[in-house]
């Protein structure tokens, strides 16, 4: 198999198509769109770590350094997010004094997810090389 992250790109390219299917029927709420490329890192990360958050979890509790380590930069990073104003935002009703404010994340975060997305293909390419170098 040439490339075992293959299935990744065309999901990738799959949910481009689906995020532009949703910004043409849903263009006022972008955060539609934001929430479709969120959970696209999150289950691409998880694929590159070996399991999702809740396995890696359960592992660290059986003894596996590798997940212990694994679930601490989880929450390294969940706190990165947060210091950093990553993380979105909670809306808020209008009331008498003051106006409605939309939810959702910063600019910064939606800046972050793109990077995460270009990251993420890039450490499975670069695995990807290692591995065919220690064949």
């Amino acid at each position: 198999m040439p490339f075992p992250y293959i299935h990744f790109f065309f999901l990738g390219i799959f949910q481009v198509m689906l995020d532009l299917i949703i910004v043409v029927h849903f263009l006022p709420n972008f955060q539609i769109l934001l929430n479709h490329q969120i959970l696209y890192v999150v289950g691409f990360a998880a694929v590159l770590a070996g399991g999702c958050p809740l396995r890696q979890l359960i592992l660290a509790g059986q003894g596996s350094s590798d997940s212990a380590v694994t679930f601490l930069g989880m929450l390294l990073g969940a706190a990165f997010a947060h210091n950093f104003n990553l993380v979105g935002s909670a809306a808020k009703a209008a009331t008498a004094t003051d106006a409605a404010v939309p939810g959702g994340p910063a600019m910064p975060g939606k800046i972050a997810v793109i990077v995460c997305i270009v990251l993420l293909f890039v450490i499975a390419a670069t695995n990807l090389r290692r591995k065919k170098a220690a064949k």
